[in-house]
Protein backbone atom coordinates (compact mmCIF):
# COMPACT_ATOMS: atom_id res chain seq x y z
CA UNK A 1 0.00 0.00 0.00
CA UNK A 2 1.27 3.44 -0.85
CA UNK A 3 1.82 5.61 2.14
CA UNK A 4 1.17 9.29 1.55
CA UNK A 5 3.30 11.53 3.67
CA UNK A 6 1.77 14.84 2.84
CA UNK A 7 -1.49 15.46 4.73
CA UNK A 8 -2.83 17.70 1.93
CA UNK A 9 -2.30 14.94 -0.60
CA UNK A 10 -4.37 12.60 1.56
CA UNK A 11 -7.12 15.21 1.92
CA UNK A 12 -7.21 15.86 -1.83
CA UNK A 13 -7.28 12.14 -2.58
CA UNK A 14 -10.22 11.53 -0.23
CA UNK A 15 -12.04 14.61 -1.51
CA UNK A 16 -11.58 13.40 -5.10
CA UNK A 17 -12.90 9.98 -4.21
CA UNK A 18 -15.91 11.53 -2.46
CA UNK A 19 -16.68 13.72 -5.49
CA UNK A 20 -16.36 10.70 -7.80
CA UNK A 21 -18.73 8.71 -5.59
CA UNK A 22 -21.30 11.52 -5.67
CA UNK A 23 -21.07 11.82 -9.46
CA UNK A 24 -21.48 8.06 -9.94
CA UNK A 25 -24.39 8.03 -7.48
CA UNK A 26 -26.15 10.90 -9.27
CA UNK A 27 -25.64 9.24 -12.64
CA UNK A 28 -27.02 5.94 -11.35
CA UNK A 29 -30.01 7.69 -9.76
CA UNK A 30 -30.82 9.58 -12.96
CA UNK A 31 -30.33 6.43 -15.03
CA UNK A 32 -32.83 4.58 -12.81
CA UNK A 33 -35.35 7.41 -13.14
CA UNK A 34 -34.96 7.46 -16.93
CA UNK A 35 -35.41 3.68 -17.13
CA UNK A 36 -38.52 3.83 -14.97
CA UNK A 37 -39.94 6.70 -17.04
CA UNK A 38 -39.38 4.70 -20.22
CA UNK A 39 -41.13 1.67 -18.68
CA UNK A 40 -44.10 3.85 -17.72
CA UNK A 41 -44.34 5.19 -21.27
CA UNK A 42 -44.39 1.63 -22.64
CA UNK A 43 -47.25 0.84 -20.25
CA UNK A 44 -49.12 3.98 -21.33
CA UNK A 45 -48.79 2.82 -24.93
CA UNK A 46 -50.03 -0.68 -24.07
CA UNK A 47 -53.28 0.90 -22.85
CA UNK A 48 -54.16 1.40 -26.52
CA UNK A 49 -54.44 -2.37 -26.96
CA UNK A 50 -57.35 -2.66 -24.50
CA UNK A 51 -60.16 -0.26 -25.31
CA UNK A 52 -62.87 -0.23 -22.66
CA UNK A 53 -66.41 -1.32 -23.43
CA UNK A 54 -68.39 1.35 -25.24
CA UNK A 55 -65.28 2.95 -26.76
CA UNK A 56 -64.10 2.18 -30.27
CA UNK A 57 -60.50 1.11 -30.75
CA UNK A 58 -59.74 4.28 -32.70
CA UNK A 59 -61.45 6.55 -30.17
CA UNK A 60 -59.45 4.89 -27.38
CA UNK A 61 -56.27 5.33 -29.42
CA UNK A 62 -56.95 9.09 -29.35
CA UNK A 63 -56.95 9.15 -25.55
CA UNK A 64 -53.81 7.04 -25.31
CA UNK A 65 -52.03 8.98 -28.09
CA UNK A 66 -52.50 12.26 -26.25
CA UNK A 67 -51.47 10.63 -22.96
CA UNK A 68 -48.30 9.38 -24.67
CA UNK A 69 -47.59 12.93 -25.79
CA UNK A 70 -48.31 14.22 -22.29
CA UNK A 71 -45.73 11.83 -20.85
CA UNK A 72 -43.12 12.91 -23.38
CA UNK A 73 -43.88 16.61 -22.86
CA UNK A 74 -43.66 16.49 -19.08
CA UNK A 75 -40.42 14.45 -19.10
CA UNK A 76 -41.13 13.02 -15.65
CA UNK A 77 -37.63 11.62 -15.15
CA UNK A 78 -36.41 15.21 -14.79
CA UNK A 79 -39.25 16.58 -12.67
CA UNK A 80 -40.30 13.64 -10.54
CA UNK A 81 -38.53 11.84 -7.77
CA UNK A 82 -37.81 8.16 -8.14
CA UNK A 83 -40.56 7.49 -5.59
CA UNK A 84 -43.11 9.53 -7.55
CA UNK A 85 -42.24 7.58 -10.69
CA UNK A 86 -42.50 4.32 -8.75
CA UNK A 87 -46.02 5.29 -7.62
CA UNK A 88 -46.96 6.14 -11.20
CA UNK A 89 -45.56 2.79 -12.36
CA UNK A 90 -47.60 0.94 -9.72
CA UNK A 91 -50.70 2.88 -10.78
CA UNK A 92 -50.09 1.80 -14.37
CA UNK A 93 -49.71 -1.85 -13.34
CA UNK A 94 -52.95 -1.73 -11.34
CA UNK A 95 -54.79 0.04 -14.17
CA UNK A 96 -53.66 -2.49 -16.75
CA UNK A 97 -54.57 -5.38 -14.46
CA UNK A 98 -58.11 -4.19 -13.82
CA UNK A 99 -58.70 -2.96 -17.35
CA UNK A 100 -58.16 0.70 -18.20
CA UNK A 101 -61.01 3.08 -18.87
CA UNK A 102 -61.60 6.79 -19.33
CA UNK A 103 -61.21 7.34 -15.58
CA UNK A 104 -57.71 5.82 -15.86
CA UNK A 105 -56.78 8.38 -18.52
CA UNK A 106 -58.21 11.28 -16.50
CA UNK A 107 -56.35 10.16 -13.37
CA UNK A 108 -53.13 9.84 -15.34
CA UNK A 109 -53.55 13.40 -16.58
CA UNK A 110 -54.15 14.52 -12.97
CA UNK A 111 -50.94 12.80 -11.89
CA UNK A 112 -48.85 14.31 -14.69
CA UNK A 113 -50.25 17.75 -13.96
CA UNK A 114 -49.18 17.30 -10.33
CA UNK A 115 -45.65 16.17 -11.31
CA UNK A 116 -44.59 19.31 -13.12
CA UNK A 117 -45.62 22.71 -14.33
CA UNK A 118 -45.15 21.52 -17.91
CA UNK A 119 -47.66 18.74 -17.19
CA UNK A 120 -50.15 21.28 -15.89
CA UNK A 121 -49.65 23.56 -18.90
CA UNK A 122 -49.93 20.65 -21.33
CA UNK A 123 -53.15 19.57 -19.72
CA UNK A 124 -54.68 23.04 -19.93
CA UNK A 125 -53.75 23.36 -23.58
CA UNK A 126 -54.35 19.88 -24.99
CA UNK A 127 -57.01 18.18 -22.89
CA UNK A 128 -59.79 19.98 -24.82
CA UNK A 129 -58.13 18.94 -28.13
CA UNK A 130 -57.91 15.35 -26.92
CA UNK A 131 -61.58 15.25 -25.98
CA UNK A 132 -62.68 16.99 -29.17
CA UNK A 133 -60.68 14.58 -31.34
CA UNK A 134 -62.09 11.57 -29.46
CA UNK A 135 -65.64 12.85 -29.90
CA UNK A 136 -65.05 13.52 -33.61
CA UNK A 137 -63.56 10.05 -34.13
CA UNK A 138 -66.55 8.52 -32.35
CA UNK A 139 -68.91 10.43 -34.64
CA UNK A 140 -66.98 10.29 -37.95
CA UNK A 141 -64.79 7.19 -37.64
CA UNK A 142 -62.24 6.88 -40.41
CA UNK A 143 -63.70 9.94 -42.15
CA UNK A 144 -62.15 12.12 -39.42
CA UNK A 145 -59.61 14.50 -40.97
CA UNK A 146 -56.58 13.46 -38.86
CA UNK A 147 -57.44 9.80 -38.44
CA UNK A 148 -54.05 8.81 -39.88
CA UNK A 149 -52.16 10.01 -36.81
CA UNK A 150 -54.18 7.77 -34.54
CA UNK A 151 -54.08 4.79 -36.90
CA UNK A 152 -50.30 5.14 -37.16
CA UNK A 153 -49.97 5.33 -33.39
CA UNK A 154 -52.10 2.22 -32.97
CA UNK A 155 -50.01 0.37 -35.58
CA UNK A 156 -46.83 1.43 -33.77
CA UNK A 157 -48.15 0.16 -30.42
CA UNK A 158 -49.22 -3.13 -31.97
CA UNK A 159 -45.85 -3.69 -33.61
CA UNK A 160 -43.97 -2.71 -30.44
CA UNK A 161 -45.94 -5.19 -28.37
CA UNK A 162 -45.80 -8.09 -30.83
CA UNK A 163 -42.04 -8.57 -30.40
Amino acid sequence: MIRLRNRWTQILLWAGLAVAAVVVGCYFYQYQRAQLSHAILAKVDRLALNPPNGTTELQWAVYVYWTHNLHCETIPQFYASYWTLLELDKFMDASIAKGPNRKTIDELWDRYAAISDSGRRYRLKYEPWRDSAAESIAAEGIKYADVGSYESFLAYVRSSNSR
